[in-house]
């Protein structure tokens, strides 16, 4: 057994991280890739279930902010005269008396490097109490309370994942920054976030179902894409296509709008997910939902000559939507669509989806209508959609659940 680790192993950025835990005067120190058994399968699954209780148990996460390798270290040569801010004093006008004083710094000061591109990093920096970012411009500070820098060190920028009236407006908001990281392992998705998660489920009591939670799911099953020229989605299995997590690249949830006018079309009858091992918060093998719906009614598009696409609902013409497939460059024969969520601003967004076999479905995309004058008509939207459903067909894996208190015929449907 190895008990200690010669220096000369050691990378310049581990061994400038030793420093700084030494001079802060910490005694112990942990780095994943030296505390966890590098090519041992059974000790990583391990570890990687414990990662929420090591940092958020630890007093301090050290950041190499601008150290793209191993040997690129932690401390750099600047010059101290570039580190600092600018007040400036404004009004609204040259006659007015009333002036402004404002605390200015260079653009894109907070959270740029390479740390920041690799999605492990995520995790560490939210689980950890306080972070010390050490770049190559300036040290940045990161806590419960504050951001501070010193640019301006005097000045306070709230911790924006610990504000925010709504649970899930908080969690859409750690997935957006979350998907835009790298893995040097894709079957890390869930891994990679699971001490998040885990951290989640228990403060507020949810039941996580493969990066969503079942008390939200209506809502966010309506995910999407927000680049579309980085989207790939994962050919090897990683999570139910009702996941956001098997897409490589930034993926937004649409936050639960519970206000007045606002209507869901789609309540989840079940939900399971089956994890590869005995951590719910990990890798996944297998899911479904059973979804109720007012029914799925055949769908087409494509461009006819405009910058965004153009759907086809049933029968209907073509008319202006924005969609957001999951993965693009794919070629679909058969799509179905189905009527999801109308929000008062106004929108209709609808869920797309390619028969699986079996009378399952994969959710491959999702696509909105809205109001704009008469390029985007959501009457038009739904006139196509009403049509569509008096004239609809029983679709194989559709199977009748009753009438709504409208007294329409709903239906359940598994999407895998």
């Amino acid at each position: 057994m190895m008990n200690r680790i010669p220096d000369a192993a050691m990378s310049k950025t581990f061994e400038d991280t030793f420093t700084t835990a030494r001079h802060l005067g910490f005694q112990y120190i942990w780095i994943d890739s030296l505390c966890i058994l590098q090519g041992d399968k059974e000790d990583w699954q391990r570890e990687a279930a414990l990662m929420s209780s090591v940092y958020a148990g630890s007093s301090l996460n050290i950041v190499a902010l601008d150290a793209p390798s191993g040997e690129t270290g932690c401390f750099f040569q600047r010059d101290a005269q570039t580190i600092r801010g600018h007040k400036l004093l404004s009004c609204a006008d040259a006659k007015s008396s009333d002036r402004t004083l404002y605390n200015c710094m260079p653009s894109g000061s907070f959270f740029r490097g390479p740390a920041f591109e690799r999605a492990w990093i995520f995790q560490e920096r939210l689980l950890s109490p306080r972070n010390l970012h050490l770049g190559k411009r300036e040290l940045l500070w990161e806590c419960r309370e504050r951001l501070a820098c010193e640019t301006l060190p005097e000045i306070s920028i709230i911790n924006k994942y610990d504000e925010g009236p709504k649970i899930i407006s908080r969690w859409n908001g750690i997935i957006r920054e979350y998907s835009t990281g790298k893995l040097t392992y894709a079957t890390d998705k869930l891994v990679a976030i699971s001490g998040v998660a885990r951290q989640f489920a228990g403060a507020y009591n949810l039941e996580y179902l493969a990066g969503v939670w079942r008390e939200y799911l209506e809502h966010q099953l309506l995910w999407f894409i927000l680049r579309r020229n980085r989207q790939i989605l994962s050919e090897r299995y990683r999570a139910p296509s009702w996941s956001w997590t098997p897409v490589d690249g930034a993926v937004s949830s649409h936050p639960p709008i519970l206000s007045e006018g606002t209507r869901l079309y789609i309540a989840i009858q079940d939900a399971v997910v089956e994890p590869s091992n005995s951590d719910i918060f990990g890798q996944i093998s297998g899911g479904c939902i059973t979804l109720k719906c007012q029914g799925l009614l055949p769908v087409e598009f494509g461009d006819a000559g405009y910058s965004v696409p153009t759907i086809s609902i049933g029968n209907s013409p073509r008319f202006l939507a924005s969609l957001f497939l999951d993965s693009l460059g794919s070629e679909y024969k058969q799509l179905f669509c189905l009527k999801a969520l109308y929000t008062k601003k106004p929108e209709l967004w609808f869920l797309l989806l390619l028969p699986a076999g079996d009378g399952k479905f994969y959710r491959v995309g999702v696509f909105y209508i809205y109001d704009w004058g008469k390029v985007f008509s959501l009457d038009a939207a739904q006139t196509a959609e009403k049509s569509a459903l008096e004239q609809k067909v029983l679709v194989d894996g559709e199977e009748p659940a009753g009438l709504d208190e409208t007294g329409r015929q709903m239906y359940l449907i598994t999407i895998i």
